[in-house]
C-alpha cells in the first residue's frame, strides 16, 4: 500500500461543476465550431495527503476558495455540412455520459449556448425541435446585453470577447485547454489573427483578418460569456435592462 505523504503540496479540490457547450453555426465563410468548457468551483488545499485524508486542512486554515476553467472539447465541422447533421452532432455530444448530470460530483447537465444570429436562428430552432434546450444568444455590435425572453438574449459581442480575453489572461484562474484537443493550435492561431478595429461610427468591431476564421473564438466566447453571467440575476435584470458581469 502506498503511504500517504506528509509533505504539504497545493491541490485543487472541486466542489461544484458546470459544463457549457458553445456553438457558433457556420455561415458562408466560417465552418461551424463547438466547444465545451468545464467550470469548477472549489478550494485550493495547501495541506498534505495525511491532513486531507483526516479532514484537517479546513480547520488548519489551509484551504482557499478557487476556480478552474478548462476547455475539454473543441471542434469544427466542415463548411457546407447540412445543418441537420450539425444538430445531430450536437445532440450526440450532449448525450455522452461525461456531459450528463452527476450527483456524485455535484455536476449539472451540460448547458447549450448557440449564436442565434443569422443562420443560427434556424439551427437553434432545429436544436429545440430535437428536444434540446438551447440558450439563444444573438451577438450584436452594441455594448449592452438584454434579455429578450426565456433563454433568449441580445448579447454584446464586445462584452463576450472582452470576457474571453480576460479569462485567457487571468492571473489566478485562467482558461486552460486540454492537451488532447485536436484543434488547440488552430484556436491559438485564430486568436493571433483576430482583429479589433473601430468603425466610422466609433463602435468596436471584432472579426478575423481577411481570409482567416474566428468560428472557434466565437464558440469559446459564448461559453465563457454564459458562465460569467450571474445565475440568479435580480428581477429588473431578468426583465431586460442588462446586467454587469461578475468581477473576480
Amino acid at each position: 500500500m502506498t503511504e500517504l505523504s506528509e509533505v504539504r503540496e497545493p491541490k485543487f479540490l472541486p466542489r461544484k461543476i458546470r459544463l457549457v457547450m458553445g456553438v457558433d453555426p457556420g455561415q458562408t465563410r466560417d465552418p461551424t465550431a463547438m466547444c465545451v468548457i468545464e467550470y469548477c468551483e472549489g478550494v485550493m488545499d495547501h495541506g498534505s495527503d495525511v491532513e486531507r485524508h483526516c479532514n484537517l486542512t479546513r480547520g488548519l486554515g489551509l484551504q482557499k476558495k478557487a476556480e478552474r476553467w478548462r476547455c475539454i472539447f473543441l471542434d469544427r465541422i466542415a463548411l457546407g455540412t447540412p445543418y441537420g447533421d450539425v444538430v445531430e452532432r450536437v445532440a450526440n455530444l450532449l448525450s455522452k455520459p461525461q456531459l450528463q448530470a452527476d450527483a456524485t460530483k455535484n455536476q449539472g447537465a451540460c448547458e447549450l449556448v448557440v449564436d442565434a444570429g443569422g443562420v443560427g436562428r434556424g439551427t437553434a430552432d432545429m436544436l429545440e425541435a430535437a428536444g434540446l434546450k438551447p440558450i439563444r444568444a444573438t451577438l450584436h455590435g452594441g455594448r449592452e446585453t438584454n434579455v429578450k425572453g426565456p433563454n433568449k438574449f441580445n448579447a454584446s459581442k464586445e462584452e463576450a470577447i472582452a470576457l474571453l480575453d480576460a479569462r485567457l489572461n487571468h492571473n489566478r484562474f485562467p482558461l486552460t485547454f486540454s492537451k488532447h484537443l485536436a484543434h488547440g493550435e488552430a484556436f491559438k492561431q485564430e486568436v493571433a489573427d483576430f482583429r479589433r478595429t473601430v468603425s466610422g461610427a466609433g463602435r468596436m468591431q471584432y472579426e478575423a483578418a481577411s481570409g482567416k476564421h474566428d468560428d472557434m473564438i466565437s464558440a469559446v466566447a459564448l461559453a465563457v460569456w454564459w458562465l460569467s453571467r450571474p445565475q440568479n440575476p435580480p428581477m429588473h435584470q431578468q426583465r431586460g435592462y442588462g446586467y454587469r458581469p461578475r468581477k473576480d
